[in-house]
Protein backbone atom coordinates (compact mmCIF):
# COMPACT_ATOMS: atom_id res chain seq x y z
CA UNK A 1 0.00 0.00 0.00
CA UNK A 2 3.21 2.04 0.42
CA UNK A 3 4.22 1.71 -2.93
CA UNK A 4 0.69 2.56 -4.20
CA UNK A 5 0.40 6.10 -2.21
CA UNK A 6 3.61 6.86 -3.78
CA UNK A 7 3.21 5.96 -6.98
CA UNK A 8 -0.77 8.38 -6.51
CA UNK A 9 1.27 11.23 -4.79
CA UNK A 10 3.15 11.45 -8.29
CA UNK A 11 0.28 10.72 -10.38
CA UNK A 12 -3.08 11.46 -8.55
CA UNK A 13 -5.36 11.11 -11.36
CA UNK A 14 -3.92 7.39 -12.41
CA UNK A 15 -6.88 5.68 -12.05
CA UNK A 16 -5.07 2.23 -12.31
CA UNK A 17 -3.13 3.02 -9.15
CA UNK A 18 -6.23 4.83 -7.66
CA UNK A 19 -7.95 1.63 -8.52
CA UNK A 20 -5.35 -0.85 -6.91
CA UNK A 21 -5.57 0.60 -4.28
CA UNK A 22 -9.14 0.18 -3.63
CA UNK A 23 -8.71 -3.72 -4.38
CA UNK A 24 -6.08 -4.00 -1.59
CA UNK A 25 -8.07 -1.94 0.58
CA UNK A 26 -10.78 -4.35 -0.13
CA UNK A 27 -8.82 -7.50 0.33
CA UNK A 28 -7.66 -5.73 4.46
CA UNK A 29 -11.56 -5.66 5.07
CA UNK A 30 -11.60 -1.76 4.76
CA UNK A 31 -14.45 -1.94 2.80
CA UNK A 32 -15.45 2.01 3.35
CA UNK A 33 -11.87 2.77 2.19
CA UNK A 34 -12.38 0.97 -0.75
CA UNK A 35 -15.54 2.33 -2.14
CA UNK A 36 -13.99 6.39 -1.46
CA UNK A 37 -11.12 5.37 -3.46
CA UNK A 38 -13.24 3.44 -5.88
CA UNK A 39 -15.48 6.31 -6.40
CA UNK A 40 -12.24 9.04 -6.63
CA UNK A 41 -11.44 6.44 -10.04
CA UNK A 42 -15.47 6.97 -11.01
CA UNK A 43 -14.83 10.72 -10.41
CA UNK A 44 -11.84 10.74 -12.73
CA UNK A 45 -14.05 8.14 -15.32
CA UNK A 46 -17.30 8.76 -14.86
CA UNK A 47 -18.53 7.37 -17.88
CA UNK A 48 -16.69 3.68 -16.67
CA UNK A 49 -19.42 1.79 -15.10
CA UNK A 50 -16.79 -0.75 -14.04
CA UNK A 51 -15.86 1.67 -10.88
CA UNK A 52 -19.47 1.63 -9.87
CA UNK A 53 -20.00 -2.12 -10.37
CA UNK A 54 -16.95 -2.42 -7.88
CA UNK A 55 -18.26 -0.19 -5.64
CA UNK A 56 -21.49 -2.01 -5.55
CA UNK A 57 -19.39 -5.03 -5.08
CA UNK A 58 -17.60 -3.85 -2.20
CA UNK A 59 -20.65 -2.01 -0.71
CA UNK A 60 -22.50 -6.18 -1.01
CA UNK A 61 -19.12 -7.10 0.78
CA UNK A 62 -19.83 -5.01 3.24
CA UNK A 63 -23.05 -5.79 4.05
CA UNK A 64 -24.56 -2.27 2.50
CA UNK A 65 -27.02 -4.03 0.48
CA UNK A 66 -29.42 -1.08 -0.16
CA UNK A 67 -25.76 1.64 -1.17
CA UNK A 68 -24.71 -2.05 -2.99
CA UNK A 69 -27.87 -1.72 -4.96
CA UNK A 70 -27.75 1.88 -6.06
CA UNK A 71 -24.23 1.25 -7.36
CA UNK A 72 -25.44 -1.37 -9.22
CA UNK A 73 -28.52 0.71 -11.06
CA UNK A 74 -25.72 3.04 -11.48
CA UNK A 75 -23.24 1.06 -13.29
CA UNK A 76 -25.97 -0.44 -15.32
CA UNK A 77 -26.97 3.29 -16.59
CA UNK A 78 -24.10 3.91 -17.26
CA UNK A 79 -23.05 1.00 -19.49
CA UNK A 80 -26.47 1.08 -21.12
CA UNK A 81 -25.68 4.75 -22.11
CA UNK A 82 -21.83 4.43 -22.45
Amino acid sequence: MKRLRDLKESNPRNVSVIAQMAVVEAELGHYAEAVRYLGMAAGIEPNNALHLFNMAVTADRAGERDQAIDYYEQALEIDTVY
